[in-house]
């Protein structure tokens, strides 16, 4: 089909900026996917965190004797 006959022409420019527009809106969509994945990398990072802080504290007051426990202890709840 010869689209002269239509009377439709496409400029180069035209072109380049539709591939111009393709690429922001890519790089956009990428950039909020890597902000999400921080969010995410970061809250898992701050829970392990406060994990180890309990697991930490358990450890010294078993080693200091302490009282009974309340219930199962970081190792029986990891099995778990």
């Amino acid at each position: 089909m010869d689209m002269k006959e239509y009377g439709l022409y496409e400029s180069a420019s035209v072109k380049i900026q539709i591939l111009k527009t393709a690429i922001e809106v890519c790089a956009a969509s990428f950039n909020m996917l890597l902000k999400e994945a921080f969010i995410l990398f970061s809250q898992a990072a701050r829970m392990l965190l406060r994990v180890d802080d309990v697991v930490q504290a358990v450890r010294k007051d078993q080693e200091r004797g302490g009282g009974a426990q309340q219930g199962p202890g970081p190792e029986e709840m990891m099995e778990q």
